[in-house]
C-alpha cells in the first residue's frame, strides 16, 4: 500500500500495523494529506513512523492529534515513532504532547 499527495508518501511500514510517512506535511500538503488518510486507518494500524518526513509545521501537529483521536475512537491507541525534535517541541508548547503517545526513538 502506498498512498501520495506529492510531496507526502505513506506506505506501510517494517512491521504489522504501522505506517511510514515521508516528504513535507505542512500547511500546503495538510488538506490532501488529510483527505487521502482515511484510506490508511485499517483497524489494525497502532504506529505512526515519521522519520522519513522532512518538513513538518502545525498543521502536522494537529493531524497527529486528529489521527490518535481516530484511532482511540475505534478502540485502539496509536503511537508515534522517530516524531521530528521541531514537531516533538510545538506539541510540548500546545500542551498537546500528553494526548499522543510519542515513543522514544
Amino acid at each position: 500500500m502506498s498512498v501520495s499527495a506529492a510531496p507526502f508518501q505513506a506506505s506501510a511500514g517494517n512491521t504489522p500495523g504501522s505506517l511510514m510517512l515521508s516528504g513535507v506535511l505542512d500547511f500546503a500538503t495538510a488538506p490532501a494529506v488529510f483527505a487521502q488518510s482515511g484510506e490508511w486507518f485499517k483497524p489494525d494500524i497502532c504506529e505512526i513512523d515519521l522519520a522519513g518526513i522532512s518538513k513538518a509545521d502545525s498543521a502536522a501537529l494537529a493531524m497527529l492529534v486528529v489521527w490518535a483521536a481516530q484511532v482511540q475512537w475505534r478502540g485502539n491507541t496509536l503511537s508515534y515513532r522517530h516524531v521530528p525534535e521541531g514537531l516533538r517541541a510545538l506539541a510540548k508548547s500546545c500542551a498537546v504532547d500528553a494526548v499522543l503517545n510519542i515513543r522514544a526513538d
